[in-house]
């Protein structure tokens, strides 16, 4: 993410109707500030990727509140979750490279998705890399 915070407030996540509920994540909370990077390592089951699901918006949450740069997320319109997943960076468990792409040409990709140029997106990306 660029220049803001990212803020977890007592996320529940829980899926399923009963008696056949799972809960994946019991009262999350967490602050990830511009300047650092986190990691969500841990076994399998254990809710990283809800969590990390449940940050950009892509899973609801049951309780709690999600805010990325003071903006609650679980609260916005579609319109407004789409502008705030552009400003989000995150690599899935299982990504994905371009077999016929360079390194540098798989980070500028997405940019070049977001409607950057394609010398935008190489300017930016060999900053980056």
């Amino acid at each position: 993410m660029t220049g803001g915070t990212i803020t977890v407030e007592g996320v529940t996540a829980r899926f399923g109707r009963a008696p056949r509920t799972v809960t994946a994540l019991d009262d999350v909370s967490l602050t990830v500030a511009s300047d650092q990077i986190h990691a969500i390592i841990g076994r399998s089951g254990a809710g990283k990727s809800t969590l990390v699901r449940t940050i950009n918006g892509l899973a609801p949450v049951s309780s709690g509140r999600v805010l990325v740069d003071g903006e609650d997320i679980t609260a916005a319109s579609a319109a407004q979750l789409r502008a705030t997943r552009r400003r989000i960076g995150m690599v899935f468990q299982h990504f994905n490279l371009y077999d016929r792409r360079t390194v540098a040409a798989n980070v500028a990709f997405p940019l070049e998705l977001q409607g950057l140029s394609r010398a935008q997106a190489r300017s930016r990306t060999d900053r980056v890399l």
